[in-house]
């Protein structure tokens, strides 16, 4: 990977998690090097293309244009702007006011 190396949290990718017992766990750099690969991490962060973009329930992004958003249980909620409702797991479509849906 030329430039800068790739930031794990910027392509979505955990470097540790808690454990049933509440340990944390941190994963190894080869583990987290292999994930990135997997992704297609080139760059420090993904490129802002419009490609589709997940969010957690309970984040609030601001989307940096008008995106359609569909629910995880696949309610469409048209195009918004802004912030994103809360309290949701929610799918963005990248895509510009008057095109079609990206499906």
């Amino acid at each position: 990977m030329e430039g800068l190396s790739p930031d794990p949290a910027a392509w979505g990718v955990l470097t540790g998690f808690r454990d049933a017992t509440g340990g944390w766990r941190t994963a190894s750099a080869a583990t987290i090097a292999a994930v990135l690969d997997a992704l297609g991490a080139d760059a420090e962060r993904p490129a802002d293309d419009g490609r589709v973009q997940v969010v957690r329930s309970g984040r609030r992004p601001r989307l940096a244009r008008p995106a359609t958003v569909v629910l995880e249980d696949g309610t469409d909620l048209g195009v918004a702007t802004g912030r994103l409702p809360a309290g949701r797991a929610i799918v963005v479509h990248g895509r510009r006011a008057g095109e079609r849906p990206i499906r």
